[in-house]
């Protein structure tokens, strides 16, 4: 299918630009500060609008969603069937007066969740009258586990611990009732949106019968010496719109604070808006360049074009054999930028080499970020490294932001297809070369099996 040339709008780890890139991705990108809105915490009656006059309003906004999905989504019905779909709508709008607001909107995720691909979406409400809350624990899934890598102050005691269960409930159930409600192009995105978005959510866990509070969540953890406990964690409101940040919240208290190793590279840089969108670092000993691009968005002090000008002619005044590009945490942005970085590599006779040029992927890489992945396997001789990526090499993206009538709920019907690789290209994702998942060991003692791989091969 021909490729579509058009601007691609920002994704984040809200697909929320991750909302999530943030998508933002991309997502993905969070952002926050406490705020003070109304309490949906009410497990009786979450709004006070008559009952007659809140049902309607449902009825009209799930209408309109189902209609303008039906009109904008350029392959709605390639998982689920016509008649899937209006009795996805149909059972949901017969539910509405039993159903709480936030259950009524994770309900709706789940349907639009079946349409199978990662910017299709309902955005999480953390502004508005529906906004949900949040508990201050940052989640990460790890190759030995799901582990609760940073905190606010008051919860310093559970960090470094892993994550057992949620109310009750084993974290591999916890996973299957994420991935009913969040949107995909692959299983890496439940790791991504599901388990440190989705699951900090309690409004979300409570329609997923993983708590019947909304004010507190109850975790069961345990500690490196096996020593489990359970522990009460209170929700507060975020207003996402105020701090980015790409790892743990710059203010929480991190696994890895008491490490004695210097942060990683791709720590280095994260909390440092907007500079943390790209930079680069001269690793002389080894004649190499590190060049991280968290965002393919241009820095509005100095644009990507620019700054790959300035890149790329370090490259030439000195000595640099090997070019490292980081796009593990770039949840998307711009597409065409992309060619600033494919241009110039194309140019260069000394990166354009195979064993000279590597690329760090990952769970996070994902829509404009999947595109110059793709790009850079399909055009040059990049050794890639990390992780599966969080996108197919051709899938159906973009975010087509649709705001329901009384809710003023956003969601994003994708209606665009981008194809990077063959027509016949079917793979879910890019696969590296030289496969690394971070341990929780890794992370807490600030190494990263992925550099230290690309180390060893230009010994």
């Amino acid at each position: 299918m021909k490729k579509i040339e058009k601007v691609k709008k920002i994704t984040s780890i809200y697909p929320l630009s991750i909302q999530y890139s943030f998508f933002l991705i991309g997502l993905c990108v969070f952002m926050f500060s406490c705020t003070v809105k109304n309490d949906l915490s009410n497990p009786g009656n979450t709004i006070t609008k008559d009952q007659t006059i809140r049902v309607a309003n449902w009825e009209e906004d799930l209408n309109f969603l189902k209609e303008q999905f039906e009109a904008e989504h350029f392959n709605l019905f390639r998982l689920m069937t016509q008649k899937e779909w209006d009795r996805s709508f149909d059972q949901l709008t017969a539910k509405i007066p039993q159903l709480k607001d936030h259950e009524v909107i994770t309900e709706a995720m789940k349907i639009i969740s079946r349409v199978g691909d990662g910017h299709t979406s309902i955005y999480v409400p953390f502004q508005g009258e529906y906004q949900f809350h949040q508990i201050p624990i940052a989640f990460q899934d790890f190759k030995d586990g799901v582990f609760i890598k940073g905190a606010a102050s008051q919860y310093k005691d559970v960090v470094g611990k892993e994550l057992i269960s949620i109310g009750g409930v084993p974290i591999s159930k916890v996973k299957q009732r994420l991935r009913t409600i969040t949107p995909k192009d692959n299983d890496q995105w439940i790791k991504v949106l599901g388990i440190e978005v989705y699951m900090t959510i309690p409004e979300i866990l409570y329609a997923l019968n993983l708590t019947d509070d909304i004010l507190n969540v109850t975790l069961e953890v345990k500690d490196s010496d096996n020593n489990i406990t359970t522990e009460k964690i209170a929700a507060e409101l975020f207003d996402i719109n105020k701090v980015r940040f790409l790892d743990v919240r710059p203010d929480w208290i991190t696994a890895h604070d008491a490490s004695p190793n210097p942060l990683p590279l791709y720590l280095k840089r994260i909390n440092n808006f907007p500079d943390d969108f790209y930079w680069f670092e001269h690793i002389q000993e080894k004649s190499m360049v590190y060049f991280q691009l968290n965002v393919v968005f241009s820095n509005p002090q100095k644009d990507l074009k620019t700054f790959c000008e300035e890149l790329f002619q370090f490259i030439n005044e000195h000595n640099v054999e090997k070019l490292v590009i980081d796009i593990r945490l770039n949840s998307g942005g711009n597409n065409q930028l992309n060619n600033e970085i494919i241009t110039r590599i194309l140019q260069s006779d000394k990166i354009n080499k195979k064993g000279n040029l590597y690329v760090i992927i990952g769970r996070r890489t994902f829509s404009a970020a999947m595109n110059l992945a793709t790009n850079l396997e399909q055009k040059t001789n990049a050794i890639f490294v990390g992780e599966y990526t969080g996108s197919s090499p051709n899938f159906v993206g973009e975010d087509n932001p649709i705001t329901l009538p009384k809710s003023k709920l956003t969601a994003s019907a994708s209606n665009k297809y981008w194809q990077d690789a063959d027509a016949n290209d079917k793979r879910k994702w890019i696969e590296p070369t030289y496969f690394n998942v971070l341990s929780f060991s890794e992370y807490k003692n600030n190494l990263d099996p992925n550099m230290q791989k690309i180390l060893e091969l230009v010994e």
